[in-house]
């Protein structure tokens, strides 16, 4: 291989010969318009350079001044020892998967398709029930673009299933707080895009019912593609159903049904919204306060449809504001007609953070997983005394 000095050297030589290209005699030859001088750029031509430059900058300014905007206001939410920078740093980063293995898939398939990354690949001993594994470093501090290494993509095998399933680890560590079962009926709120659906199902088995909602059309028939992927047919058309209602309704979903909810609520995703532009430019503060609003009718409505007696609901978000984590949560069960029991501090959770109400996995930590809140509740009968829904919320 030629040294890179060489390959300069030469690149340059060639370039100075082209300028200069020589006659037979080893004179230089003249261009026919040598001496005439360079054309001067008319009024026109630089007033359109000069506005071109005004708007570029404009461009720049309004981009810095959005990222500024929303740093401050989440630097005000992680006040201590230089915490909101690590964050920062942690959430614009690239985002961590871990590899989900298809227990229903062939595998000879599996372990074929995985054999590129066999001697890297360890397995997440702390999934319990489900089996995980990771090929990259554990340490914040390596997690650069160039150092991350990707899985294969998912195949589909003999029978026509996906291998496996790319996903946050921290989204798996959520519906351990649902402590499936096989045999278990499980209603997923919020379904789409199918992750955590499909996790549950590994848990499920042929003999669990999973009703997987998603109230968007779209994002509705990307849940049916997912499950159709990654699911039997056997299984997909005996054990699970899908729904199409606004969890924010009454009339979606009756109470006092359901043993275990996954409420995963839409939130404002703090960290796409940091890797994509014109998402920046129209965040504001008004944004996580929207979104909270929406969510306190969703888990109100979770807490309304598990069953009275042991219900188990798991409140999820990917947001980093306390205003969509902890105080929807609070203002929940501020006003909610049921004794409910915080479940979230029983148990050691392996990764991540415990919060007021639940726990909080962030990027900045071992492990580079989330961000991923979650809260485990137990609802154990209604309140002496008190009648309605606790469905009724300020605007606040």
């Amino acid at each position: 291989m030629e040294d890179v000095n060489s390959i300069a050297t030469s690149i340059s030589t060639i370039n100075l010969n082209d300028a200069n290209p020589s006659t037979e005699t080893g004179t230089t030859a003249s261009h026919p318009d040598s001496n005439l001088k360079a054309a001067k750029p008319n009024k026109k031509e630089k007033d359109t350079t000069k506005k071109m430059s005004k708007t570029k900058q404009k461009e720049v300014q309004r981009k810095e001044a959005a990222r500024n905007g929303f740093s401050r206001y989440f630097s005000a939410l992680y006040p201590l020892d230089g915490r909101w920078d690590r964050l920062l740093i942690g959430l614009e980063g690239p985002v961590r998967y871990c590899c989900v293995i298809n227990k229903y898939a062939d595998t000879e398939d599996i372990v074929g398709r995985l054999a590129v990354i066999e001697k890297e690949m360890r397995m997440i001993e702390w999934l319990k029930g489900i089996s995980c594994v990771v090929v990259d470093d554990d340490e914040p501090s390596l997690a650069t673009a160039k150092n991350v290494k990707p899985f294969p993509s998912p195949v589909m095998d003999l029978k026509n299933i996906k291998t496996h399933y790319l996903m946050d680890a921290a989204s798996v560590l959520a519906t351990d707080g649902l402590d499936i079962q096989a045999g278990d009926i499980v209603l997923d709120m919020c379904a789409a895009p199918g992750g955590k659906s499909f996790c549950m199902l590994q848990r499920l088995g042929p003999q669990g019912r999973l009703y997987a909602n998603e109230m968007s059309n779209d994002r509705r028939t990307r849940l049916r593609k997912v499950l159709k992927e990654y699911i039997p047919s056997t299984i997909l058309d005996t054990c699970v159903t899908i729904t199409g209602f606004d969890g924010t309704k009454k009339e979606s979903f009756p109470p006092n049904t359901y043993p275990k909810v996954l409420c995963d609520a839409p939130c404002s995703s703090e960290r796409h919204v940091l890797h994509d532009e014109a998402e920046l430019l129209q965040w504001s503060p008004s944004r996580t306060k929207n979104s909270a609003k929406r969510q306190r009718l969703l888990l109100a409505h979770a807490l309304r449809t598990a069953l009275d007696d042991g219900g188990r609901v798991v409140y999820a978000t990917c947001s980093i504001s306390r205003y969509e984590n902890d105080m929807v949560v609070e203002k929940v069960l501020k006003r909610s007609p049921y004794n409910v029991h915080v479940a979230t501090h029983d148990r050691e959770w392996p990764i991540g953070e415990p919060t007021t109400y639940g726990w909080i996995v962030l990027p900045d930590t071992v492990g580079r997983w989330g961000p991923l809140f979650f809260c485990v509740l137990e609802k154990r009968g209604r309140k002496d005394g008190v009648s309605g829904d606790g469905l009724d919320f300020d605007d606040d």
